[in-house]
C-alpha cells in the first residue's frame, strides 16, 4: 500500500473513532434531563441513573436528570439535600415516607423557575433551627405546596419577586419559624392558603401579605405569634389584600392587623368571616392606611382587648 493510502486509511479510522465517541457523548448528554420520572432513596447514589431500581441519593442529582414537567419521587425516609428548582417539576415523597431537607443555612428549597413553569412540592419535611427560609419562591408560573411540614427557619415560606407570583398552600404545618408565611413583591402576586397550621414565635408574624399581593386564607389555625394575619402595605403605592375565612387565631399579641403607608398611598385591606379570635392581647388592630372589615359572623371573645373593625361587608 502506498504511503498516501496508508495515511488515508489512518485518517478515516480516526474519523470513525471520533464519530463513535461523539455519538456516545451525545447519547449521554441526551439522557440527562430527559427522564419523565426519577427516584431518590437513602441507599441510592448520585452516580446512578435515578431509575426506580437504581435511585439517586439527592434531589439535586435527580433534578438534573428529570425532564421539564417530570416527577421526582422519594422512595424511603432519609435526608435528600437542598434543592434549587429552575423548571417545571413535581417533588414528592411516597406515602408514609419522610423526605427530609435540613440545611444549616440559606434555603431548603429555592424555586427560581420560568414564567410558564409549574412547580409542585408534596409531602416533604423541611427542618432547620438556623437556616433562613424553608421554601423560597423567587420566580415561576405557579407553585403548589401540599402536605409539607416546615420546622424552624427564620421564614417558613417566603414569596418575593419583581415579577408576578402565584402560590397555593394546602394541608401544611409551619412550626417554630420566626415568621410563618410571608408574601411581598414589587409586582402583583396572588395566592391561597387552606387547611394549614402556623404555630410558633411570639416575636414574628404568622401570615403576612404585603405590597401588591392578594391572598385568600381558609381554615387556617394561627397560634403564638406577634401578629396572626397581617395585611401590610409598607413600601409601595400598591395594596395588600387579605381575605380570611373560617380561621382561628389564639395566644398572639395582635390577632388581626392591617397597616398601610399613606405617605406612598399604599393601602392594606383585610376581610374576615366566620373566624374564632380568642385568647389574644388585641383582637383587631388597624393603623394608618389599613382597614379590617367584618362580615358580622365572627367570634371575638376572651381577648385582653377586642379592638374595633373598620367596617363591614355582606354576603352576596
Amino acid at each position: 500500500m502506498r504511503p498516501q493510502s496508508r495515511l488515508l486509511v489512518f485518517v478515516l479510522g480516526i474519523l470513525v473513532l471520533a464519530g463513535i465517541a461523539l455519538a456516545n457523548s451525545d447519547h449521554r448528554a441526551l439522557a440527562v434531563g430527559t427522564q419523565v420520572r426519577t427516584f431518590v432513596a437513602s441507599t441510592g447514589s448520585d452516580s446512578n441513573p435515578c431509575s426506580r431500581t437504581s435511585p439517586c441519593r439527592t434531589f439535586a442529582a435527580a433534578l438534573a436528570q428529570t425532564a421539564s414537567g417530570g416527577d421526582i419521587v422519594a422512595l424511603d425516609t432519609g435526608g435528600y439535600g437542598t434543592l434549587t428548582i429552575t423548571q417545571s417539576v413535581s417533588v414528592v415523597a411516597a406515602p408514609g415516607v419522610q423526605a427530609f431537607i435540613s440545611p444549616s443555612s440559606g434555603a431548603a428549597i429555592t424555586v427560581s423557575a420560568g414564567a410558564n413553569d409549574r412547580v409542585i412540592l408534596q409531602n416533604l419535611t423541611l427542618n432547620s433551627p438556623t437556616a433562613n427560609v424553608g421554601v423560597l419562591y423567587e420566580s415561576g408560573g405557579s407553585l403548589q405546596i401540599d402536605g409539607l411540614t416546615i420546622n424552624g427557619f427564620n421564614v417558613g415560606i417566603y414569596g418575593f419577586s419583581t415579577g408576578q407570583l402565584d402560590v397555593q398552600i394546602a394541608n401544611t404545618v409551619v412550626v417554630g419559624s420566626t415568621h410563618g408565611i410571608s408574601f411581598g413583591s414589587s409586582s402583583a402576586g396572588h395566592g391561597t392558603i387552606v387547611r394549614t397550621r402556623v404555630e410558633g414565635n411570639p416575636g414574628g408574624n404568622a401570615v403576612e401579605v404585603s405590597d401588591n399581593w392578594n391572598v385568600s386564607a381558609r381554615d387556617v389555625v394561627v397560634t403564638r405569634y406577634f401578629a396572626g394575619f397581617y395585611a401590610n402595605a409598607n413600601s409601595t403605592s400598591g395594596s395588600a389584600v387579605l381575605a380570611v375565612e373560617g380561621c382561628t387565631v389564639t395566644h398572639s399579641a395582635q390577632a388581626l392587623k392591617a397597616a398601610g403607608n399613606p405617605l406612598q398611598s399604599a393601602t392594606a385591606t383585610m376581610r374576615v368571616s366566620n373566624c374564632m379570635i380568642t385568647g389574644n392581647d388585641l383582637a383587631v388592630a388597624t393603623f394608618a392606611g389599613g382597614s379590617i372589615l367584618t362580615r358580622g359572623n365572627n367570634t371575638i371573645e376572651n381577648n385582653s382587648s377586642d379592638g374595633t373593625f373598620s367596617g363591614s361587608f355582606s354576603g352576596k
